[in-house]
């Protein structure tokens, strides 16, 4: 709402038709009219005051701390959560790599067992004697015996082998 106006001299007015008769046009007096002052705004209203209860602002204070500890908890938890999920797929993936090696590395052993247990048969170490090396098994096996002269005693197998021992070493 403006403030109200001051009241301003009425001038006798005059039609266009008299003016340019007469030749002249009216003078404009000043009036000394400002411009409307801008309106201020209203002054904020001002809340009701209340009686507050201290110990009930202190327990609304206490739970939204707890309400916050909370969410702050339950996110950490969801971030551990995740975490630990990345690194039990990580371990899954290297267990799983390092079985297929094993698998691979037992295979490799079986094999390498069997080519063993070929080249340590009798059949083929005879087969390889003959083939490789030109060598012919014998037509028949002698033992020979050393008669025994007469009234000699039996050597004492102990002192027999040492003394053969000896000899073969002296050599």
């Amino acid at each position: 709402m403006s403030p109200p106006r001051a009241p301003v001299a009425v001038q006798r007015r005059t039609t266009s038709m008299a003016r340019r008769a007469a030749g002249t046009t009216p003078v404009r007096r000043s009036t000394n009219h400002r411009p409307p002052a801008p309106r201020r705004p209203d002054p904020p209203a001002r809340p009701r005051l209340q009686l507050v209860d201290g110990r009930a602002h202190l327990r609304r204070r206490r739970f939204r701390r707890l309400v916050w500890l909370a969410a702050l908890v339950s996110a950490g938890s969801l971030f551990l959560m995740v975490a630990f999920h990345v690194e039990l797929a990580e371990t899954q993936v290297e267990l799983e790599r390092v079985q297929e090696a094993t698998t691979l590395e037992q295979r490799r052993y079986e094999r390498l067992r069997l080519e063993v247990a070929e080249a340590a048969a009798p059949e083929r170490i005879v087969s390889v004697a003959r083939e490789r090396l030109g060598m012919v098994q014998p037509a028949e096996t002698r033992y020979l015996q050393v008669p025994a002269t007469p009234g000699d005693a039996p050597p004492d197998p102990v002192t027999a082998t040492a003394s053969t021992l000896a000899e073969t070493w002296g050599r």
